[in-house]
């Protein structure tokens, strides 16, 4: 099972993916991150309340939704 972890430490931003290494995001705009080390992009998805319910991964010109996990 593939899962992306986003995380904030200190302010910073990070995603970790299945079997990689944590690495930073940097904010472009509202709800939009992107790497400087890897070709991609994220969305996050905001529901009715304003909380993220999901993202996309924007990746070699693929756009992949997901849902978030339950913590």
């Amino acid at each position: 099972t593939f899962r992306l972890a986003v995380t904030e430490e200190g302010g910073h931003l990070f995603i970790q993916a299945t079997g990689q290494g944590r690495s930073e995001v940097f904010v472009s705009a509202r709800d939009e991150v992107f790497s400087k080390v890897a070709p991609l992009a994220l969305s996050l998805q905001r529901d009715g309340k304003d909380t993220v319910s999901g993202l996309v991964l924007h990746q070699n010109g693929q756009h992949v939704p997901a849902p978030r996990a339950a913590e």
